[in-house]
């Protein structure tokens, strides 16, 4: 399957035009080195040629394929939007999982999360 514009959306939300901005981004029909791939999400872009669209560099998407949920960030929107992911310590692309919580035993309040992201070249 190819980049599907209705499976894109803003999370982050900011007044400052200069920030960078996360985006969620799912299509279980896709393996993530597909979504990774240069040019998959040239279908954001209004204007490849000007790099003018809803994609700039340092964004974030957070992505979901076939093989799970991974975090991308844009390096170009000039002739194709590239990315490359934020990867763990082993090297491996960083993914994350979810998991059910019975709530009989755990309220929101109990929770507390924390997260280690290292941004390394692939």
């Amino acid at each position: 399957m190819a980049f599907d514009l209705n499976f894109l959306g803003r999370i982050s939300s900011t007044g400052n035009e200069n920030a960078n901005v996360v985006w969620s981004y799912i299509n279980t029909d896709d393996a993530e080195a597909t979504i990774r791939a240069d040019g998959y999400f040239n279908g954001a872009m209004g204007d490849l040629t000007n790099g003018v669209g809803r994609l700039s560099i340092n964004d974030i998407i957070y992505s979901q394929g076939t093989e799970g949920h991974h975090m991308l960030r844009i390096t170009a929107v000039v002739g194709n939007v590239t990315t490359d992911g934020y990867l763990d310590r082993s090297g491996e692309l960083g993914s994350w999982t979810t998991k059910q919580v019975n709530t009989d035993y755990v309220t929101a309040t109990d929770i507390f999360v924390t997260a280690q992201v290292e941004l390394r070249p692939p």
